[in-house]
């Protein structure tokens, strides 16, 4: 099956992951995607046509790239089984590009994100919630990467049942390591260190975490890697603070060994959105997951799925993101006796809980099971 996948941005990890694990499976990749000024990542195997430039948000800046884009995509998808777009935008981009086309196309399109604009009460949300309706009822699948998606919007928002979806959660990859690095031992220092990893855009996560640091008096410690988006330069940010350091961009999954073996505890919360219902308290954080594999505890926001799940299973603590004194109470009166309890506990996850199993294959399967739910030419 040659699938065309449609991406926002080259480096997006969570797309490398869908793309080689399909092709492992069979599915032969052709990839096309979009170049922005984003964290380099690892180069995808196979190579990819760049569809040009796009900035961060700018949506109606947008429009002239895809429709320069529109051709590229249109000559590969005349050659394709199926189209797999990230993101509203793309599959807007692969549909048209399938608009005339001789034969049927098959179309699934992924969620990692409900964006702010589809849940407001003005024309142009309501306007961009039709237009996905009217492509869902058009597309092969929906994958999302949490299933509260499906529960919070796509049938309570868009009133959307029966739906034809998959889960696949942001996990590590099956063949992930199978022996956890022995991780170094902080247990005796009374410092508590917590480590703030991956795309850094919370301005409120980083104001809580400057003041445990400032109010800790040393015996709190903040470690941040990844890139910074819309938060201003980090490194001369904290530079006059010794209790906070940020190491830069990484590459995933190679450094992440190095990261998680520096901290206790990890950072998970969600960039905070305010208290009304929003994407913030259905989306599944990746450091969830690859916390649970390091066997670290976390901090999650509280009101979301990664909290619901942490605190069931006793993996760490909610904190309240909408007051930063709690918030920063929360971090100062951590114990070492929790740190150890939390640890306990996320050694006895199974595997499931963090790892995909057969993903992949109910995927491939459910593409290649003949349906009558295609992107059709236009007659």
């Amino acid at each position: 099956m040659k699938i065309v996948f449609l991406l926002p941005v080259i480096s997006d990890a969570r797309a490398h992951k869908r793309i080689n694990a399909l092709k492992k499976l069979g599915a032969q990749p052709v990839v096309l995607a979009f170049e922005r000024d984003y964290y380099g990542g690892k180069p995808i195997p196979g190579g990819y046509q760049s569809l040009g430039h796009i900035e961060h948000s700018r949506y109606f800046k947008r429009l002239v790239p895809f429709l320069k884009a529109l051709f590229a995509v249109r000559d590969q998808v005349k050659k394709a089984d199926a189209i797999y777009a990230f993101g509203l935008d793309l599959f807007l981009l692969g549909w048209l590009a399938c608009l005339g086309c001789n034969r049927p196309v098959k179309a699934v399109y992924e969620v990692a994100d409900i964006r702010e604009v589809l849940l407001g009460k003005g024309i142009l949300s309501r306007c961009l919630r039709r237009l996905e309706r009217f492509l869902l009822r058009r597309a092969e699948l929906l994958v999302v990467t949490s299933e509260a998606f499906v529960q919070g919007y796509y049938r309570r928002i868009q009133k959307l049942d029966p739906l034809h979806y998959l889960v696949i959660e942001n996990k590590l990859d099956a063949g992930f390591p199978a022996d956890v690095p022995v991780l170094s031992d902080h247990s005796t220092d009374g410092i508590v260190r917590i480590g703030y990893f991956g795309v850094i855009r919370c301005p409120r996560s980083l104001e809580i975490l400057r003041e445990a640091a400032e109010q800790g008096n040393g015996r709190v410690q903040v470690y941040i890697r990844g890139f910074p988006l819309g938060v201003g330069d980090l490194a001369n940010k904290f530079r006059s603070n010794p209790n906070i350091a940020y190491g830069g961009p990484y590459v995933a999954p190679d450094d992440l060994p190095t990261l998680y073996d520096r901290v206790d505890i990890i950072w998970a919360c969600y960039p905070y959105q305010g208290v009304g219902i929003g994407n913030y308290r259905w989306a599944r954080t990746n450091r969830f997951y690859e916390a649970c594999y390091f066997k670290k505890p976390m901090f999650a926001q509280k009101g979301t799925e990664d909290c619901r799940v942490i605190e069931a299973l006793g993996l760490g603590a909610g904190v309240d993101l909408s007051n930063i004194e709690a918030s920063v109470e929360r971090i100062l009166r951590i114990t070492r006796a929790e740190l150890n309890q939390w640890r306990r506990n996320l050694a006895l996850l199974p595997e499931g809980v963090y790892k995909l199993t057969n993903e992949h294959e109910q995927l491939l399967s459910m593409l290649e099971t003949s349906t009558d739910n295609r992107l059709k030419p236009v007659v």
